[in-house]
């Protein structure tokens, strides 16, 4: 066996282990990646159970939020400002998690629930008068708009 030969054969080990390595890479980049998705997805799951945390943990919060989805407008000031943020927080974890939807394409089991969540508070006289007063300018354009699409949905449910 001449030099030639001995560099060829170095040539192919060498290919194949940047081709092997090649190969572990791409795997360990699908497998971070589907544990991210996971962890996005736990996360904005998360966003969701803590709006309902807010309203559950206090009394004083809940009977807010209960008056308040029935008529926003008869809120005292500061029961206003309460309410306000329960339902920003809500609609920022349905915002977020509509967003990682069309992010990765995934969740279409989200995607389903999502909307008839909305649609739910959108039933809601009190929620409706939120909304148009001051929740709608607290949204991203693309959120408000689908907000709005199930804001007209739900009034035709009802």
């Amino acid at each position: 066996m001449n030099w030639d030969a001995i560099g060829a054969i170095g040539e192919v080990a060498g290919a194949v282990g940047v081709i092997l390595t090649l190969a572990y890479l791409a795997r360990q980049m699908r497998v971070n990646t589907i544990a991210l998705q996971n962890e996005t997805t736990r996360d904005a799951m998360q966003m969701v159970i803590d709006s309902y945390s807010t309203v559950i943990a206090d009394e004083d919060v809940a009977a807010i939020y209960l008056r308040g989805m029935q008529d926003f407008n008869a809120l005292s000031d500061v029961e206003q400002i309460r309410f306000h943020y329960v339902c920003c927080q809500r609609l920022h974890a349905a915002s977020t998690n509509k967003s990682f939807i069309n992010v990765d394409g995934r969740g279409s089991e989200l995607g389903e629930v999502i909307g008839p969540w909305i649609g739910r508070m959108m039933q809601r006289e009190g929620f409706r008068q939120w909304w148009e007063q001051r929740g709608r300018a607290r949204m991203t354009p693309e959120f408000a708009q689908f907000a709005d699409a199930m804001r007209e949905q739900a009034l035709i449910d009802s």
